[in-house]
């Protein structure tokens, strides 16, 4: 094979397996953030059916997350942490919390 196909190859590859290629990366401290805001949704004690408002600090620290990246914070939860929250209530949060399009 010439050493341009190659490559271009081994660039698609690596592109197509590597984690959160083109989302970013979440941090522990947006992890934190959303553990602390958005606790009275997400934890499992919290009401059934309290959901954050769109304003909430909860929300805000939701849209700080690079493309609202919920896997991404679910997967930095510690076994202890992941035992006190809902990871349903926490990927749900990237659908609660869309922006608003801003009308014109």
């Amino acid at each position: 094979m010439p050493p341009k196909v190659v490559a271009v190859f081994v660039l698609l590859l690596s592109a197509t397996i590597s984690p959160h290629h083109a989302t970013g990366e979440c941090t522990d401290t947006q992890k934190e953030a959303i553990l602390e805001n958005c606790k009275g949704y997400i934890r499992k004690d919290a009401p059934p059916r309290k959901v954050p408002a769109h304003k909430s600090y909860c929300c805000i620290k939701v849209r700080d997350v690079p493309q609202r990246d919920m896997e991404c914070i679910y997967g930095r939860l510690t076994d202890p942490e992941k035992a006190q929250n809902i990871e349903q209530r926490i990927l749900n949060l990237k659908v609660i919390c869309k922006p608003i399009p801003v009308m014109m």
